[in-house]
């Protein structure tokens, strides 16, 4: 297991904790990186050969925080640093890419290409939601979007580049995929998004269950009645050694206007068709994040 920790020295201190554990839970490594500037880091992607941590513009300062100011803002001019440090290395070894500023909640997936660059699958915000900027004005006018986006980086070089490219116009967020595939290049992803709603009327968040075919650039969506809301899709597949994406994707579905909540069971690849199956739960959920999926016994 690999796993990270910010304002690891202290609060809104610029020091990232990197941490692996054995199958025992043993702590096998354990390391500080120094990032550019504090900032709040909620994800960060592995792949074989790298653990990859992103310094995005949401800064953090004690001193605003202890005048009455934003604890964390947005400071867009500081641009985004991301951090690749080799697995069979330490952070002293860390190749730094730089990027126009943004911010990421959540990847999708990430892996290494056969020519041996790292592709990182991410919803992206142009500006970081939820937070001001430093002086406690907002940041943007209404909620930001976030869209998917291909990463590409090339550490090849003498200096390390780094691609873009938007993969579908929808906004959306808590992006899934078959974990089986974690760390390999893979086709299928799902996420929660937000129908089009048309010219000024504002988006509908989170009632929409959106599949990515990534080899065919192909998408489908399912919509449940207006008002309901849709959490972070979970996949389960069909059997251990089911093909990509065989299986079932799991969804708490909030039905708002009857106060109350189902689990939606999809068919992984064509959620078009709608639920296969609802469990009427017992109790309202109100849509919220994350899960995951743990066979047992019925």
């Amino acid at each position: 297991m690999i796993f990270f920790g910010y304002s690891a020295k202290g609060p809104f201190t610029p020091f990232v904790s990197i941490h692996t554990a054995d199958r025992n839970g043993a702590i096998t490594r354990a390391e500080m990186l120094e990032m550019p500037f504090p900032s709040m880091v909620h994800d960060f992607a592995v792949t074989r050969n790298w653990i990859i941590v992103p310094n995005f513009p949401l800064t953090g300062s004690m001193e605003r925080a202890m005048s009455g100011k934003p604890p964390f803002a947005w400071e867009p001019d500081k641009g985004t640093h991301i951090a690749f440090i080799p697995r069979n290395g330490t952070v002293a070894d860390a190749k730094w890419v730089t990027a126009p500023a943004c911010y990421v909640f959540h990847a999708m997936n990430h892996y290494e290409a056969a020519d041996g660059r790292i592709v990182i699958d991410v919803m992206k915000y142009g500006v970081a939601p939820l937070f001001p900027l430093p002086d406690g004005s907002p940041s943007t006018k209404g909620d930001p979007p976030s869209r998917l986006f291909r990463w590409t980086f090339d550490l090849s070089g003498k200096s390390s580049s780094f691609h873009e490219a938007q993969l579908d116009d929808r906004v959306g967020e808590f992006p899934r995929f078959d974990e089986r595939f974690c760390m390999a290049d893979y086709r299928h992803g799902w996420t929660v998004s937000a129908r089009d709603v048309g010219s000024g009327r504002e988006r509908e968040e989170g009632d929409q269950l959106t599949h990515y075919d990534l080899k065919t650039g192909k998408s489908a969506d399912w919509r449940p009645g207006r008002g309901d809301r849709l959490s972070e899709p979970v996949f389960v597949p069909r059997a251990a050694q089911a093909a990509e994406g065989d299986g079932w994707v799991l969804s708490v579905i909030l039905r708002a206007a009857e106060n109350r909540s189902d689990l939606g069971v999809f068919e992984a690849t064509e959620v078009a068709k709608g639920p296969l199956a609802l469990a009427h739960l017992s109790s309202r959920v109100p849509a919220g994040f994350h899960g995951n999926w743990r066979p047992g016994p019925l």
